[in-house]
C-alpha cells in the first residue's frame, strides 16, 4: 500500500473528502425538503380529469394578483415561494412596502428575526390600511387575510358582505380569489362557485371552465387590477 505522505496533495485529502460527501448529500437534502415546492405536473384544464390542475390554478390566480396589484412580476412571486416564503408573508410584506419607502426583501428579512408581523410593523410605523386584527395567535394568517379582503375591495373585485360571507363558510383566501374571479365571469354569487366547488360538484377547473377562463385566467386577472387603487405610499 503507497504512504499517502508520497501522493500528490491534491490526491492526500481525497478519502477525508469522501467520508464527509454522504454528510454533505443529506444535509443538502434536508435544505431542500424545507423549500416550498411551486412545481405542478397538471396547468391546464382536462375535461378527462376536471380538477387535475385545480391546485395550479387556485396558486395561480392568487400569484398573478399579487403580483399584478403590487406591480410585481409573477416571477418574483413564484421564486419567493420556492424558497419558503408564504403566502401570507408576501401579501403582508407587499403591502406594508407599498405604504412605506422600504423594500419587500429588508421587511421579510426583519420578519425572520421577529416573533411576528406586529413587531416590524410597530417598528416602521407602517399602517397597513386595513381594519384592526388582536396580536395573537396566528396573527400572520388573520392579518394576510384581511390585508387580502382589503385588496378585493379596492380593486372592486368583491363586497364587504360576499367576504363575510365566504369567511363563515369556510373558504380559505386562494378558494375566495378565485371563486370572486368565477362569479365575475358567470355573473352569479362567489358564494355559489364556492359551494359547488366545496360539495364537489364542481372541481374549480371545470368552474373555470364553464365561466370561459381556464385558458385565460392570468390575463383576466391582469385586465381587472388597477394598481393605481392602492392606498397611497408613505408612512401613516
Amino acid at each position: 500500500m503507497p504512504n499517502p505522505l508520497s501522493l500528490p496533495k491534491a490526491l492526500r485529502f481525497l478519502p477525508f473528502f469522501l467520508f464527509l460527501m454522504p454528510a454533505a448529500v443529506t444535509s443538502a437534502q434536508a435544505m431542500t425538503s424545507t423549500i416550498t415546492c411551486h412545481c405542478f405536473q397538471d396547468r391546464s384544464y382536462d375535461p378527462d380529469s376536471p380538477a387535475a390542475a385545480d391546485a395550479y390554478f387556485l396558486a395561480s390566480a392568487q400569484n398573478t394578483l399579487l403580483a399584478a396589484v403590487f406591480e410585481r412580476s409573477k416571477r418574483e412571486v413564484v421564486m419567493a415561494k420556492q424558497t419558503g416564503t408564504s403566502n401570507e408573508d408576501l401579501w403582508i410584506a407587499y403591502r406594508a412596502a407599498a405604504l412605506s419607502s422600504l423594500e419587500p426583501r429588508a421587511l421579510l428579512q426583519e420578519r425572520r428575526r421577529a416573533a411576528h408581523w406586529s413587531q416590524v410593523l410597530e417598528k416602521h410605523a407602517i399602517d397597513l390600511a386595513i381594519p384592526p386584527v388582536e396580536a395573537g395567535d396566528g396573527w400572520d394568517e388573520v392579518l394576510a387575510r384581511a390585508v387580502i379582503d382589503q385588496v378585493l375591495l379596492e380593486q372592486g373585485l368583491a363586497d364587504a358582505a360576499t367576504l363575510r360571507a365566504l369567511h363563515e363558510a369556510g373558504c380559505d383566501p386562494q378558494q375566495t380569489i378565485l371563486a370572486v374571479f368565477i362569479a365575475q365571469a358567470g355573473g352569479r354569487p362567489a358564494t355559489a362557485v364556492y359551494f359547488q366547488a366545496r360539495e364537489g360538484n364542481r372541481p374549480w377547473g371545470q368552474l373555470l371552465a364553464e365561466a370561459g377562463l381556464a385558458d385565460n385566467l392570468g390575463t383576466v386577472v391582469q385586465q381587472r387590477v388597477d394598481p393605481t387603487r392602492n392606498p397611497p405610499a408613505g408612512k401613516f
